[in-house]
């Protein structure tokens, strides 16, 4: 039992080298009591390299289908149970710290697969809702036009009507975004790319959509975030947005609702069942 635990904090470590590797062993070995390793007195076994291997994301299942990376894969799992041999001997599962750390993977653990089991699997968005949402917000996926725009931000309006000044004097927009913006797109001139309505803050999108000509400038428009300076940089329309294609995204987005609220209805019928106090005086 107390390996497994140290399996558990080892969770987090990942031990990937393809120098000095390990050859798998032969088939006779491998069928033989099912023992694939040897670390000292632990044995790793056939059945918990396939649950290693099962574990990976699908993404990576082309990947592991080769047999050199499933030796790889083997040579971790050797690699853990050395350090966990040389962890045994320094007594380090004896130590405060990793009590409070094994305590805390121990209760994500248990919230992880209580949810699991009493919310996510509860849940099933059938083919007809995804179709349903996709019919009823068919102006989202209809034909629309779009905009590609570039803006600056800028903390201050005094510091902001300069910049559109300059602009307006012929600095390169790009130049001037790179140098002034606090916005994380300043790094590529401003460019925000295309937009669609919706996807801005009314005050920055009406001044977007204002825009008639390519290169225009907005006047100075004030947000939550700053003060903005936008210029158009094209115009297209976007055609209308298949179902196929955005089937799964929807789903997923269903999915992803249904789950908020029933783990909200759960979490409230769990908490009256249990004894609640609060006293929010220490927090600073």
């Amino acid at each position: 039992m107390q390996r497994y635990l140290w399996i558990l904090a080892l969770l987090a470590i990942s031990i990937y080298s393809s120098q000095g590797a390990m050859p798998l062993p032969s088939q006779s070995a491998v069928y033989k009591n099912d023992v694939l390793a040897k670390v000292g007195d632990e044995e790793i076994r056939l059945s918990q390299f396939q649950a290693r291997l099962a574990a990976y994301p699908k993404e990576y299942a082309s990947i592991l289908n080769n047999r050199e990376n499933k030796v790889r894969v083997l040579n971790q799992m050797i690699d853990e149970e050395v350090l966990l041999v040389e962890a045994d001997k320094k007594g380090y599962e004896k130590t405060p710290e990793f009590k409070e750390q094994l305590d805390a993977q121990r209760k994500r653990l248990l919230v992880a697969i209580l949810l699991r089991d009493n919310v996510e699997n509860k849940i099933r968005v059938t083919d007809k809702q995804v179709l349903d949402y996709y019919n009823k917000n068919a102006a989202r996926f209809s034909s629309t036009e779009q905009r590609r725009v570039s803006h600056i931000l800028i903390k201050t309006e005094a510091a902001a009507k300069k910049a559109l000044a300059d602009l307006k004097r012929g600095a390169k927009f790009a130049d001037v975004a790179r140098k002034s913006s606090i916005d994380p797109s300043a790094a590529n001139g401003g460019d925000l790319g295309y937009i669609t309505k919706g996807d801005f803050v009314p005050a920055f999108e009406n001044a977007a959509l204002a825009l008639t000509k390519k290169n225009n400038l907005s006047p100075v428009v004030k947000t939550t975030f700053g003060y903005h300076i936008i210029q158009l940089v094209d115009i297209r329309t976007r055609p209308k947005i298949a179902f196929a294609s955005v089937k799964e995204e929807i789903r997923k987005g269903l999915l992803v609702e249904a789950q908020r609220k029933v783990m909200a209805n759960y979490l409230d019928s769990v908490k009256k069942t249990i004894k609640i106090t609060r006293d929010v005086s220490l927090i600073k």
